[in-house]
């Protein structure tokens, strides 16, 4: 018996940054394919690596909190991510708050 390693997932989250006002909406996209350019279904999840700037729904939506925190920073990450066949495999986008 031969033991093939599992192919290699892609997923990647466009654009990588952007900027938006507070309490402004932006939709990011999610590819997902194996090495080869083969588009693959992978059930994604995304989330807020700093919630208080901001949510983000399960289609990419990410929506900026109205109001910042005085001295909290305005910069956080967008992060989209599924398992195919007992891996994790993720990418993520900017969001700078104004």
């Amino acid at each position: 018996m031969i033991d093939l390693p599992d192919p290699e997932v892609i997923v990647r989250v466009s654009p990588k940054s952007v900027t938006i006002d507070p309490g402004g909406s932006f939709h990011f996209q999610a590819e997902t394919f194996l090495e080869d350019g083969t588009p693959v279904e992978l059930d994604l999840e995304w989330r807020v690596a700093d919630d208080i700037l901001g949510s983000v729904t399960q289609d990419g939506l990410f929506t900026a909190a109205s109001e910042i925190p005085q001295g909290h920073r305005r910069r956080t990450t967008v992060i989209a991510g599924g398992l195919y066949q007992g891996r994790i495999y993720w990418d993520f986008g900017a969001v700078r708050i104004r």
